[in-house]
Order: structure tokens, then sequence, then C-alpha cells
């Protein structure tokens, strides 16, 4: 290939990473998938089966990511053209640079009544070739994508294998921006790093206010706002992840902080052990908003993180609410009296007045925060949260199109798993 040949699909390769940023999290997803599937490492079949669902409807769910992504491309094409159309200047003032839904929805409604920004994007290459033509290249040793820049020391190219020698320096081309199309599949909307849930500033004063001698129980979480991780090669048994960031200084993230990350695509080991009833040894992994216990044999991806500071302190329990000082939320004691459908949630939530707070669902990242991870069958504090159901499963806020849930049974977090679901409120 020519150098001007590869200087254009090195530049379509950048347009197709920041296009992608642009995908809603579930195409987000498939696309992960898809792009594990043009490198040759999985089969369509073994697509279906990580979308847990049939292959006829794996073709469509990636038809539809194509035509976003397609769209997509328009939409940077369009941005970044010199000079701009007028109409779209107007809204892009106001833009912080971020992409979007909300802001994809807003540039798309000019783009596609605009004839001049609809035909920004002429004579690129379909996606499949230039993926076809950066995965086909002989591979050159390089060190991991990272979304932040410390020297770190030389990483194993295996699980139990003694460190390699330090990685030549990567030269930069198609297979660097493939390296960085990779990072953003894993990261997500481009973040630089991975951010945890924000510190909310909860109404800890007036919990305190509520009764002079309320009840405690005890806390625990991390003092940490953001969490910038370095994504191992490969994948891992439970022992070999844990491992593997030891020899970085670093340390697998807990289950929480793992829900906290935006990284769907690919089950990722957490630090923390799952309360196994049985005789099999289980730990936790999280890919993006679900969370299992797997089996500690199994093999799945690793994320390094320097250890945060854990703290303990004490939940606030007076009125009916559960207030925690660490997060600032404060939380129904109780439940709803009945199961109901995902609305309805939304609806008993909002009409809520206990303690004359303003009342929501909480987000299922939120709802984890509750769970006894020491436990299981109910894996909460039924002290704390007494009468919790042992079973079944409880609403989350909506996310990207689905509806999460989270069963006390184990903690787990999954999206759809039932039509109706109990009902926790936070404030």
């Amino acid at each position: 290939m020519s150098t001007s040949d590869d200087s254009g699909s090195a530049e379509e390769l950048r347009q197709v990473e920041r296009a992608v940023r642009w995908l809603d999290e579930a195409d987000r997803d498939v696309f992960a998938l898809w792009w594990e599937e043009a490198r040759g490492r999985i089969g369509r079949g073994q697509v279906a089966d990580r979308l847990e669902t049939s292959r006829a409807d794996a073709d469509v769910r990636i038809q539809r990511m194509r035509t976003s992504l397609e769209w997509c491309r328009v939409l940077v094409a369009a941005l970044e053209a010199s000079p701009q159309c007028r109409g779209l200047a107007v809204p892009v003032s106001a833009w912080d640079g971020t992409p979007d839904l909300q802001w994809r929805e807003r540039f798309g409604g000019h783009i596609r009544e605009c004839r001049t920004c609809r035909g920004r994007l002429r004579g690129e290459k379909s996606i499949e070739r230039l993926l076809a033509g950066a995965v086909t290249e002989p591979a050159e040793p390089t060190e991991p994508v990272k979304p932040t820049k410390p020297a770190e020391p030389a990483k194993p190219a295996e699980p139990d294998e003694t460190p390699a020698p330090a990685a030549r320096k990567p030269r930069r081309g198609r297979r660097t921006l493939v390296a960085g199309l990779a990072a953003i599949v894993l990261v997500g909307a481009g973040a630089a790093a991975y951010t945890l849930l924000p510190k909310r500033p909860g109404p800890i004063a007036e919990a305190a206010d509520v009764a002079a001698g309320a009840s405690t129980a005890p806390s625990a979480s991390t003092e940490s706002t953001s969490l910038p991780v370095i994504d191992a090669p490969g994948s891992y048994t439970f022992a070999a992840a844990k491992a593997y960031c030891a020899t970085l200084g670093r340390t697998l993230p807990t289950r929480i902080e793992s829900l906290s990350i935006a990284a769907p695509g690919p089950f990722f080991w957490t630090s923390t052990p799952y309360a196994t009833t049985g005789t099999a040894r289980k730990a936790w992994a999280v890919s993006g908003s679900i969370s299992r216990g797997a089996a500690q044999s199994a093999r799945h991806h690793a994320r390094c993180t320097r250890p945060a500071t854990p703290t303990v302190t004490d939940l606030r329990i007076a009125a009916g609410q559960v207030t925690d000082p660490v997060t600032g939320l404060t939380w129904q004691r109780g439940f709803a009296p009945a199961a109901m459908a995902a609305s309805a949630a939304t609806s008993y939530c909002a009409k809520l007045t206990l303690g004359g707070r303003s009342w929501r669902l909480p987000t299922v990242r939120e709802l984890a925060t509750t769970v006894d991870e020491t436990r299981t069958v109910p894996a909460v504090d039924t002290t704390t949260f007494p009468g919790t159901p042992r079973s079944g499963w409880f609403w989350a806020a909506p996310e990207s199109g689905k509806r999460w849930m989270l069963t006390y049974l184990d903690g787990s977090t999954d999206s759809g798993r039932a039509r109706t679901g109990h009902v926790r409120c936070v404030s």
C-alpha cells in the first residue's frame, strides 16, 4: 500500500474512533463484540452467546449498530468540516465537546435536513475494509493502551510467565490507531479516566437531626472519586489476575468500583470474593452494569487500579430511613408493599413522602451499595434493612434504554430479568 493510501486509511480510522464515541451503550456493547469478530478472535456464534440471543438476532443487532456507526461518521465529518456549516455553528457554540446522545440528536436534526452536512462524508472506505486492512497487518509488540500515562513496570505477556522485557516503542500508524479504537470500546465515551460515582452532597445533617438516639450500622466504602486504571492484555483466572496487578503495584478494583466504570463488553474480575454457600470458590466479575459470581478458575479480563483508602462509617438509621454518610444517599429502610412493573416503580418513588423528602429510583450502582457482600440469601444486612426478600429482583433506574435490576439472593445485577420487581427508593 502506498504512503498516501496508508495515511488516508489512518485518518479514516481516526474518524471511526471518534464516531464510536457517539454510539449509545447498547451499540458499543455490540461494536465491542463485532470488533473481536473482525480480529478473528471469536465467531458470530460466540457473539450471539455473549449477547445472550440467537444468531439471527445478533445479525440484526450488528446491522443496526453498523447503520448507527455510519450515521455517527457523517456526524463527525460534519462537526469537523472546515469551514463549518452556518446552521451547525450555532448549536456547536453551546456544546462542551463531549459526545452524548442528547447532542447527537440535536446535531442530527440539522444534519438530516442539510444537504451540505450530509455530503461531508464522500468516498470514505467502508468500516469493514478499514478494519480488515488494519487487523491483517503483522502485529508489532506494543504496550497495552492505558487511560493514564504514569511510568509503569513492564507487563507480563501471560499471567503465569515471568515478566517480559520492556516493549519497543510503537510506531505511529494504523496499528496504533487500532489499539486506540480498542481502548475506546473498553473505556466508553472518550473518558480519560474511569470515573466513580460522584459523592452526592446528601442530607447527612438532616438525618443526624431526626433522632438523637438513632441506631447505627457500619458502612464500608473507599475515599476515591476517580479511578485511573490499566487494562491487562489477555484473560486470567482470578488468582492470576490478582498476581498480574500485584506486579504493577496495583490491585483489582472492588465490585462497587467496577460497577462505576463505564466499560460494557467482556467481563472483568473484581477484588471482591463471592460469599459462596457451596464448595465452589467464586469471585465477582463485572461487565458494564452486569455483575455475577464467577468460578475463580474461569478466565476473565483484568483491570488494575491503585488501591483506594478504605473507610468505615456508621449508617444512620431513624424514622424509616437509612443514611450512608460516605455516599450521601438516604435510603427507604423498608420497600414497596408489593412487586410492580417498572413504570409503576418510578411513579411509586416519585410519590413517596417519607420524611418530607423527594425520592427516586436508585441507579443500579447506587442500589449495589446496599448489598452485604459477606453473605447471601439475602445478601443484605437484615438489621439495617429488615424484611428484605431473599429472592426476586429490585428495580433500578433505566439507563441506556435498559431497565436494570438487583437481586438480594446474592447481590447480582442485570437488566430485564423480570416483568415485575420490588422497589426501594433513595433520596
